[in-house]
């Protein structure tokens, strides 16, 4: 009854919260808070939250990940009835459905919502914002396509069991998911919806996501402790990171340096090839759970997942200048103009 009543109470708040702002304060960088199914509004100048959004989100989910429009002026939404923060082991012995929606930043509301069988990871648009695709975290390894206008369904594509992050690639040529259970990489025609390869990665791949370019994409490993990089052109593993913390979140910034999260650390390490081989040269300490970030103006945007916070890092130096509190929960940051 308890939970009931605070859910209750989390759905009035939210109402609430979401008709009271009239406009949406953009350029911002935006949070995904799945504890509390809000968005936090970030001014990139300022380094201050101005807005936080709490979206009238189906009961019983976890706002995760962020999908943005091509336009920039829509973000697909995942929102699984499982909480992920809580790690991705849970989900072997339920059953739980998952959501998708389309947030409206001109209307502030969320539009087209629709249901699917599975907890889902992320939803995307396609690169001509018609489509969004999102993957059904299970056994039975289900890729759906559904129509950005309408919400209908246009496309399933079966994969491996248990597939997590999904990225278009290769010019939006290609999508890539890792699925769990597997030891590959999937990459799917975005035109025909079929699976054209699966590229032998390390055992049991937890997520892929974007390299230094649209031909490159960074697998990440944290059960065998490492991190493959993929040629989309020759669909081959050419560069290969052995590491001893398990990596969660990784992305290179212009200089080719790759910053890493590490998971159930609280820990970002960065690493810089040199001679051949790849050597840690940083590891900064951070708050709990350090789960994804960003690098926006000549700064790294660090969402931490169980501290409620986004910590600024200045890329040169590795120093901290500054902590923003958000929403609850926070697993991802985008850059919306």
């Amino acid at each position: 009854m308890r939970k009931l009543l605070a859910l209750l109470l989390i759905t009035l708040i939210s109402c609430k919260e979401s008709e009271e702002i009239s406009q949406v304060m953009t350029p911002a960088l935006v949070t995904a808070n799945g504890g509390d199914n809000s968005l936090s509004f970030i001014d990139p100048n300022t380094m201050e939250e101005k807005q936080r959004i709490y979206l009238k989100a189906p009961r019983a989910t976890y706002l995760h990940h962020l999908g943005l429009s091509p336009q920039a002026d829509k973000i697909a939404l995942a929102f699984p009835e499982y909480d992920f923060s809580e790690g991705h082991d849970g989900l072997h012995n339920l059953q739980v459905q998952g959501h998708v929606s389309v947030w409206n930043k001109a209307s502030n509301k969320l539009e087209n919502t629709y249901t699917v069988p599975y907890a889902n990871h992320n939803a995307v648009f396609s690169p001509d914002g018609k489509e969004i695709w999102t993957g059904l975290v299970s056994h039975s390894g289900r890729i759906l396509v559904h129509s950005a206008l309408d919400g209908s369904q246009l496309a399933t594509i079966t994969v491996g069991a248990d597939p997590h992050e999904i990225l278009f690639a290769n010019e939006g040529r290609y999508v890539v998911v890792t699925c769990l259970e597997s030891s590959f990489l999937t990459v799917i025609d975005a035109q025909t919806k079929k699976v054209i390869r699966d590229i032998k990665v390390d055992p049991f791949p937890t997520n892929v996501w974007p390299g230094r370019d649209t031909y490159h994409v960074i697998v990440e490993n944290s059960t065998q402790k490492t991190i493959n990089i993929i040629d989309l052109r020759s669909f081959q593993v050419i560069d290969h990171l052995d590491l001893d913390f398990a990596p969660g979140y990784s992305a290179f910034d212009e200089e080719g340096n790759l910053w890493i999260c590490t998971k159930g650390q609280n820990y970002l390490r960065k690493f810089r090839k040199a001679d051949g081989s790849w050597k840690e040269i940083q590891k900064i300490e951070t708050h709990h759970d350090p789960h994804q970030f960003l690098i926006f103006a000549s700064k790294l945007w660090l969402v931490n997942q169980k501290q409620n916070t986004v910590q600024i890092i200045d890329l040169k130096t590795g120093d901290i200048t500054g902590s923003i509190s958000v929403g609850l929960k926070p697993n991802a940051i985008i850059y919306m103009p």
